[in-house]
């Protein structure tokens, strides 16, 4: 498919590839992480007065 020559070029697309996604899960991580602390903050003051 690719020739040897090319073959470096290929692995630096795949790698940035699985870098991009492998960011895209941390933002989405840390995001599901705040938003579950501002949600547990946001009823501990409903419950009070």
């Amino acid at each position: 498919m690719a020739k040897k020559d090319d073959a470096p070029g290929l692995v630096i697309i795949g790698m940035a590839i699985a870098g991009v996604a492998f960011i895209i899960f941390v933002f989405a991580s840390v995001l599901n992480r705040l938003l579950q602390d501002v949600i547990a903050m946001k009823t501990e003051n409903d419950l009070t007065i």
